[in-house]
């Protein structure tokens, strides 16, 4: 493998902490997850260790039935500028109840006041 094929390498073990992350947050077993992927335990298992490479489907199955997006899952895979940050936020967002939205807001919205009333005094 040259050194250009070594810089598109994916890093699966970050992929498989993201995917381990979202099952749990589902509330999912490797088993059920296993099987609402229509793939083995053992690959699962791999997936999440990072033991096992991950195909575009099975990157896609795992974004729907996790309910994540796949750049989530590919995140610490992605150059800094390629980041979708309005996706980041819904998908913080989407395991969160009511209360907790509006709570995150009402600190969105003073970190954001806080950081204008910087930039002025700069």
């Amino acid at each position: 493998m040259n050194d250009k094929d070594k810089a598109f390498e994916l890093n699966y073990e970050a992929i498989g902490r993201r995917i381990r992350t979202a099952r749990k947050e589902e509330k999912l077993t490797q088993e059920n997850l296993a099987e609402k992927m229509d793939i083995s335990v053992a690959h699962v298992s791999g997936m999440e260790n990072g033991n096992t490479g991950i195909g575009i489907q099975t990157l896609v199955k795992a974004s729907n039935v996790l309910h994540v997006s796949v750049d989530w899952l590919l995140h610490d895979n992605l150059d800094e500028y390629t980041i979708n940050f309005e996706t980041e936020i819904r998908n913080i967002l989407s395991g969160c109840s009511e209360d907790q939205k509006k709570a995150l807001l009402v600190l969105l919205k003073n970190n954001r006041k806080a950081l204008d009333e910087l930039a002025e005094k700069e």
